[in-house]
């Protein structure tokens, strides 16, 4: 009797203790946890600082309430954003490289580039930013591949390729624009095998998600935002900026 009492003891005791080492594996685990959520949201921040005090063409936070609006959106053009042109009227593009609508956006900039290159003298600046879409699997590929292009100064004539080819973006054929492009083989991928690109990518996403982003495209020119696939608008509004 004694002996069966002893033994229900011990087994309270084991459960107590288990319980005990879980309930301490837990409080060390979220702790462990919590640190390390703090490191790379401080990581994030100071990168995030970097990215903003290195902006293209401002290095403080703008206020829309006490500047012009299209002062304020010039802000969001970063360094690692490809931009053209240092005019005061900003023309920025949240856009994917796979998508139709943001081809025929990317035709009119490309109008602009080879037709009216005074524009961007001293009226126009053009900034794309990529903003990745979910349905289609070669977004990321194409952002990244166009950003190791950026590497090499030809951000622009690689984002032609890619949406002159819009059907054929893959793996083998990124490589393939890149040599016809001449760039340096080497750099091009090891660029792309890093992921180094992915940090700027989320960077262009996180500033759609402060601007309140929910489609594509999307353009700001000057202090206006264009409709949806309203690329006539874009147009009408660069032709009124001459």
């Amino acid at each position: 009797m004694l002996d069966k009492k002893q033994k229900k003891v011990g087994r309270y005791f084991f459960i107590a203790i288990s319980l005990m080492a879980l309930i301490l594996f837990a409080v060390i685990f979220l702790n462990f946890k919590y640190s390390l959520l703090n490191f790379l949201v401080n990581k994030n921040n100071n990168n995030n600082s970097t990215i903003n005090n290195s902006s293209a063409l401002t290095s403080t936070a703008g206020d829309p309430l006490i500047e012009k609006a299209s002062d304020f959106y010039k802000r969001y053009i970063r360094q690692h954003n490809a931009y053209l042109g240092q005019g005061e009227t900003p023309v920025i593009v949240f856009c994917d490289f796979t998508l139709p609508a943001c081809q025929q956006v990317w035709s009119v900039l490309a109008k602009i580039r080879s037709d009216q290159p005074e524009l961007l003298n001293d009226k126009l600046v053009l900034a794309w930013k990529n903003f990745l879409v979910s349905t289609n699997i070669n977004s990321r590929l194409a952002a990244e591949a166009v950003l190791c292009a950026k590497e090499q100064g030809k951000f622009w004539q690689y984002g032609d390729l890619l949406f002159n080819n819009q059907e054929k973006i893959n793996e083998k054929n990124i490589f393939q624009w890149a040599s016809e492009l001449g760039l340096n083989k080497e750099n091009f991928e090891t660029c792309l095998s890093s992921g180094k690109m992915l940090e700027s990518i989320g960077y262009d996403m996180e500033d759609a998600q402060k601007l309140y982003i929910d489609g594509l495209p999307y353009v700001f020119v000057g202090s206006k935002r264009l409709e949806k696939d309203s690329f006539t608008e874009l147009e009408q509004a660069v032709s009124e900026i001459r």
